[in-house]
Parts: structure tokens; C-alpha cells; sequence
């Protein structure tokens, strides 16, 4: 047969080949590779292609995160204490050790929720005048903060309801305490989803957009918590 295009003879494979390759030419408007990757002095940077966030990784072992672009979230892995620090909207920020001890602190520097290895909570509310504690570790429990703030207990999990984002935490053995962040948009089905894992100071970021879900490239970071 006759190739239309170059008007020779052709078998009929052949022709078809060229129409499919014809056909899947690559939109030179989108991205090749997930990120783009550079070397500098003392530490590797990450630009990602679609979400835009960034993420350094230290030579003397510090890794930083930040997806400002939408969310204002950064995490910061500090070797030489073994913690990782999560800045979160509304003035909060999150500290987890690898004693599976998590620090919570407060809107505005006024107080701080502390989970202990054990699943028990401590709340403090600091001000000028008195310091109030109040301790809990009761299963299947929702204590009401204020209108915007929620603590539920369940068997496997605590889950906290703060402005702008969800917090839980596993008490399953297994898994070694796990911290799971959702962090809210004004759209309900456009969330920024965080998985950190105590133990190995390890943690992977998802963008979900509607139907769509993009995973952060952040670091070729392995853990047996975080497997899913």
C-alpha cells in the first residue's frame, strides 16, 4: 500500500506505526521529569515541577520542606536533636522526637498539647496570671476546646480538629506511633496530606487535587511505618 505522508509504498504495519507516533507526540508544555534537581554547596535542592515545593537535603543530615505556595506548611528535620518541626497554618506548629513524644503548641505561643509514648495527653494553658494542666488518657472520649478545637480518643488513635488542619496519631504498637496531618484548602476535595514516622525521623507529603494525587518526590527515604 501507499503511505499518505511520503506518498511510497508502504506495508500496512508500517503505516500504522507512523500514524500512533503521529498521533502521541509529547506536549512540550508538560514537565519531563517530577522535579528539577541541583547540587550547591553543603546541600541538594528539589524544585517540584507541578506542586512547586521544595525540599533541601543537608550534607551534615538536616532536611527542609516547604509547600508555600498554597498551604504556608514547612517541615524541618534536625539530625543532631532527632526531631522533626512541621510550622502549620493559623500560627501552629508540631515537634516530634523519636521517643514518640509529640508537642502540639498553641495559637500564639499560649499553651501546648503534649502526647505522650503511652497515648496520654497533657494540655497546658500558659498566660501571665496561672498555668492550667489538665491530663487525659480516656478511650472514645471527645473533649470540646472551643468551637474550632477537638480531641477525640479512640482505641487505635487520637485525633485532634485544629483551624486549618487534622491531626491523628496511632497508639497501634505496629506503628510506632505515626503522626498523619491533613491540611485543609477552602476547597474540601484540594488537601495537602503528611505522614511522619516518630521512630525513623522519615516522612512523605501528598497533594490531593480533586481525582488527582501527586506525591512529593522528596527523598529516596525508606521505612517499614510507612509503607503505604
Amino acid at each position: 500500500m501507499s503511505c499518505p505522508l511520503c506518498r511510497i509504498n508502504a506495508s500496512e504495519a508500517d503505516v500504522i506505526k507512523l500514524f500512533i507516533q503521529e498521533s502521541t507526540e509529547i506536549d512540550p508544555k508538560l514537565p519531563e521529569e517530577p522535579y528539577l534537581e541541583s547540587k550547591h554547596e553543603g546541600y541538594l535542592l528539589r524544585k517540584m515541577n507541578i506542586c512547586k515545593c521544595e525540599f533541601y537535603q543537608y550534607d551534615i543530615g538536616n532536611l527542609w520542606y516547604k509547600c508555600l505556595k498554597e498551604y504556608n506548611v514547612q517541615i524541618k528535620y534536625e539530625e543532631k536533636k532527632r526531631e522533626t518541626t512541621v510550622t502549620l497554618p493559623n500560627g501552629y506548629s508540631l515537634t516530634i522526637s523519636t521517643s514518640l513524644k509529640t508537642e502540639l503548641l498553641h495559637k500564639k505561643g499560649n499553651g501546648k498539647t503534649t502526647i505522650n509514648p503511652d497515648g496520654t495527653i497533657l494540655t497546658e494553658t500558659i498566660s501571665p496570671i496561672r498555668r492550667k494542666r489538665k491530663s487525659s488518657n480516656i478511650p472514645e472520649k471527645v473533649e470540646k476546646q472551643s468551637n474550632t478545637e477537638l480531641v477525640r480518643h479512640y482505641r487505635d488513635y487520637i485525633k485532634f480538629t485544629r483551624p486549618g488542619f487534622t491531626l491523628s496519631r496511632s497508639l497501634k504498637a505496629v506503628e510506632a506511633g505515626q503522626i498523619t496531618l491533613r491540611v485543609e484548602t477552602a476547597d474540601p476535595k484540594n488537601y495537602l496530606k503528611i505522614i511522619i514516622c516518630p521512630k525513623h525521623q522519615i516522612f512523605k507529603v501528598e497533594h490531593f487535587m480533586g481525582k488527582k494525587t501527586i506525591k512529593c518526590p522528596i527523598a529516596e527515604m525508606k521505612c517499614q511505618h510507612l509503607k503505604k
